[in-house]
C-alpha cells in the first residue's frame, strides 16, 4: 500500500497555521482541476503544468473539469474569475505585482492570481 499525497500551506496571513488536503490516497483520486480562466494562455498552462507534476509527484493524474461542484477539486484561475463561494475562501489581496493567493481546506485547494503570471506563480508555490 502506497503512502496518501498531501499537500499543506501554511497560512500566515490568517493566522489559521496548518491546512492539508489528501490529494491521492493508494494511487486514488476523486480531486479534479478546474480552471476558471479557461480563456487565457498562462491559466491553461499552469493547469497543465499542475497536472503533470501532480502526477509525477502523486502517481496519478488528475482529471479537468469545466466547473466547481461538490467534488473535491483545485481550483485555479485570475481572482476575479473565481467564483464567489471559492474567493470566501481566500485572504484578501496583498499589494504588488504579479501576486496570488493560495488556500486549502480538506476538499478544496484556491489558487487565485492577480494576473496571469500570479496563477501561475501560485501554482508553482503550490508544488514547492
Amino acid at each position: 500500500m502506497s503512502r496518501p499525497f498531501v499537500l499543506e500551506w501554511q497560512q500566515f496571513s490568517m493566522g489559521d497555521g496548518m491546512s492539508s488536503a489528501v490529494v491521492v490516497n493508494d494511487g486514488r483520486s476523486d480531486w479534479r482541476i478546474v480552471n476558471m480562466s479557461d480563456s487565457s494562455r498562462v491559466s491553461a498552462f499552469a493547469a497543465g503544468e499542475l497536472r503533470w507534476y501532480l502526477a509525477m509527484i502523486g502517481g496519478f493524474e488528475l482529471q479537468f473539469a469545466d466547473a466547481v461542484d461538490e467534488t473535491p477539486s483545485i481550483v485555479l484561475g485570475l481572482r476575479s474569475d473565481i467564483c464567489p463561494s471559492e474567493a470566501e475562501l481566500l485572504p484578501a489581496p496583498a499589494e504588488g505585482f504579479d501576486g496570488f493567493a493560495l488556500t486549502i481546506t480538506p476538499n478544496r485547494i484556491v489558487i487565485a492570481g492577480d494576473n496571469d503570471r500570479g496563477v501561475l506563480y501560485g501554482v508553482y508555490e503550490l508544488l514547492e
